[in-house]
Order: structure tokens, then C-alpha cells, then sequence
């Protein structure tokens, strides 16, 4: 069985707020996931057992992360935090034969995750981990009355550029449920590739024996890399309030 990709991002910071007027806004960056999510990047990966989803909520928290990094304790207490507070939906919400949640934390721009010790003593506990754009690991959501939900989550730094953003949390969500190990990684050397008008990473594809999708034209792109990313609309943001960018999201101060 294919189960539909659901995912579920949580943005943190003030940053994310389109009345920021930064360089994107969590509204372009959920655009450009929407369009992939329901797109021909997600039909590669039905061999893996998952495929086209969507976005079904998403949480705005404003306080921003502490400058000097954030922890695994303050991101596992990130993803508590907006499931108890009901501000995403839990897992059992979905219907978990059809459909596979995944728990994504966004980070606003310049903040970096740190390091916990290692057995072999070379890393210090708290270095900003410089090296990692983003993260998947198993995640346990417990129900609280004997219950509990074991799936995948992952973190994201934010880039500079919306679809430097993207790339980097695609790469996680393809690898994620794969069973496969790290598909995304044996295709990094590859330039991202365009589909559906969006650039994006490769994974590999044991059906094809290579990386796949393959791109929409025989150019590289590059160029969309070092720009901002195209507006491409999110159909369920339909009502704007110009004081958080739009009527729907969890948005909490």
C-alpha cells in the first residue's frame, strides 16, 4: 500500500511572520511544499510505500529560539508543546493505515542546532552543529493513557532562500520513510533538478537504478537557487489578516 505523505511543519520564530517583510514568509514556503507534496516529486517514492499528501495544519510559534542554538530537549519540547497544546494535529487524528505523518520543526534563518557529546569525547556538548542543514530521526509521540505513536520527525535550519529551505526539508522527508537508508545523501552530488516549476533535490531510485525525478529541462537550476522563490499559492490560504499574514494558522506569542 502507498500512504499518503502528511505533513505537518512547525515554524519557529518571529521571523516566519509575513509582516516581517523578510525574504520569504512561512506562507511562499508552505506554497512551495504544498506544490510538492501534491506533485510528480512524490510518484519516485511510492516504491518506498508513500507518496502524494498534503499539508493538513500548520503552527507559527513567535518566540524566536535562543541565539545561541537550540537542543534536542528544546526541540522534542517544541513538537509536545504545539501536539498537547492542540495547535497541530496528534497522529491518531489520521488515518494511520493510509497515512503517514511527518513532524517537521523550521527554524528561522541563523540559528544552529547543537551537538550533544559523543561516546568518542570529540565533540563538545552544545557546539553548534555548522555541518547540518537538517535532520530526520524517529520520533515518539506518547498519548498519555498507555498509548504512543512512533513515526519520524526532523529539524531544519532555514536558508537564506525559500527554495533553499525547501531542498534541505524534502531531502529529510524523502529519506524518512524510506527503509532504505539515506536516499537523498547518494544523490547530493547532483544538481537540484526542476519539477512542477520547483527546484528541488534527487533521491535515489532502486526502481530506475539512479537518481531520481528527472528534471523538467535539460538546464540547471542554479540561477532559482540564489534568487527568492517564486510565489506559487497554497490553495487553502485564501482569507489574508494582515496581521499574521492569514486566518487559519496557530499562531502563538
Amino acid at each position: 500500500m502507498v500512504k499518503q505523505m502528511i505533513l505537518i511543519p512547525i515554524y519557529w520564530g518571529e521571523w516566519w511572520l509575513p509582516v516581517r517583510n523578510n525574504a520569504y514568509s512561512w506562507i511562499e514556503l508552505n506554497g512551495l511544499l504544498t506544490t510538492i507534496l501534491g506533485g510528480k516529486y512524490m510518484d519516485g517514492l511510492n516504491q518506498y510505500g508513500f507518496g502524494r499528501g498534503s499539508i493538513p495544519g500548520e503552527y507559527v510559534y513567535q518566540k524566536d529560539p535562543p541565539a545561541n542554538g537550540f537542543a534536542d530537549s528544546q526541540m522534542q519540547w517544541m513538537f509536545k508543546n504545539a501536539i498537547d497544546g492542540g495547535f497541530i494535529p496528534r497522529p491518531d487524528s489520521f488515518d494511520l493505515a493510509t497515512q503517514q505523518p511527518f513532524y517537521a520543526l523550521i527554524v528561522k534563518p541563523g540559528v544552529e542546532h547543537l551537538l550533544t557529546t559523543t561516546v568518542d569525547g570529540k565533540l563538545v556538548e552544545r557546539d553548534p552543529d555548522v555541518n547540518t542543514g537538517a535532520y530526520h530521526f524517529g520520533f515518539t509521540y506518547d498519548y498519555g493513557k498507555g498509548g504512543s505513536w512512533g513515526g519520524q520527525a526532523c529539524w531544519v535550519k532555514a536558508d537564506t532562500t525559500a527554495v533553499g529551505t525547501l531542498g534541505r526539508l524534502v531531502h529529510e522527508m524523502a529519506e524518512a520513510y524510506s527503509g532504505n537508508a539515506e536516499i537523498a545523501d547518494r544523490c547530493e552530488g547532483h544538481d537540484r533538478v526542476l519539477v512542477d516549476g520547483v527546484p528541488v533535490p534527487q533521491y535515489w531510485s532502486v526502481a530506475d537504478g539512479g537518481c531520481w525525478p528527472p528534471s523538467e529541462t535539460m538546464t540547471t537550476v542554479q540561477q532559482g537557487l540564489e534568487g527568492k522563490a517564486p510565489k506559487i499559492a497554497d490553495p487553502r490560504l485564501e482569507e489574508v489578516d494582515e496581521s499574521i499574514g492569514r486566518r487559519g494558522p496557530h499562531i502563538s506569542g
